[in-house]
């Protein structure tokens, strides 16, 4: 089993939540995988989107996919502790974080000229010096577009840190005094906000708003534990 992702970036297993995901769903299930860390292989996928999994003659694109392919495949039983409102609760958290708050995120990482030489040398060190600043470019203008598309980079910049202090508020709230989300146990949906949480709360990629941030010490001191259960401290 082959999972192919972006790379390390930031102190952390990859450049993307989405491969940090699908990473860390297989480390918390114990099981075998190679990581492939490249960016080329993006080219390889349909959607031109990673993570990517080959698993003998199989290739899935996408973390959903990935994680419902493991779970078919080696006759996986999970989260069967989990009530029906609990499961309804998971995936609304899921959503909120994958189709709103990834792209706060995403627009943190990408869009502010301050910080953007922070992203381009820790995701695009590895390209080829002569053709770097280009492919560069080029990736942040698409990935701004996505942004753009999605409607979080149209709002003011005060704004846009706003939504992202109000998420982790709520997110902090929702955690309480528990150990894991929904208590002592880690269940799949603290490998998704492991995921989405890590990159701002536990990585090295700085700016003036992620420095408030991380005066969540409810949700770092939660994301700090994932990271070792995971097996992520040391192993990056």
């Amino acid at each position: 089993m082959r999972l192919c992702g972006f790379g390390p970036a930031f102190g952390l297993a990859d450049a993307s939540p989405f491969v940090l995901k699908a990473e860390a769903f297989l480390r918390w299930q114990g099981i075998g995988y190679e990581k492939v860390n490249d960016l080329g292989s993006v080219r390889r996928t349909r959607n031109r989107k990673l993570p990517m999994l080959e698993d003998g003659g199989d290739t899935v694109i996408d973390s959903h996919a990935i994680i419902a392919h493991v779970v078919k495949t080696r006759g996986l039983v999970i989260d069967a502790d989990l009530s029906p409102e609990q499961r309804a609760q998971a995936y609304w958290v899921a959503r909120t974080l994958e189709e709103h708050v990834y792209f706060v995120f995403l627009w943190m990482r990408w869009w502010p000229d301050e910080t953007w030489p922070q992203v381009r040398n820790a995701l695009f060190g590895g390209v080829p010096t002569w053709v770097r600043p280009a492919v560069a470019s080029l990736v942040r203008h698409s990935v701004k577009k996505q942004a753009w598309a999605q409607g979080v980079a149209r709002y003011p910049e005060a704004q846009i840190h706003a939504m992202l202090d109000e998420a982790l508020v709520q997110l902090a709230q929702g955690l309480g005094e528990q150990r894991y989300w929904f208590g002592d146990e880690v269940h799949e949906i603290d490998t998704l906000l492991y995921a989405f949480l890590a990159p701002a709360l536990l990585s090295s990629f700085d700016s003036p708003h992620v420095a408030r941030l991380r005066g969540h010490q409810r949700l770092v001191a939660y994301a700090q534990r994932l990271h070792q259960c995971f097996g992520f401290d040391g192993a990056n």
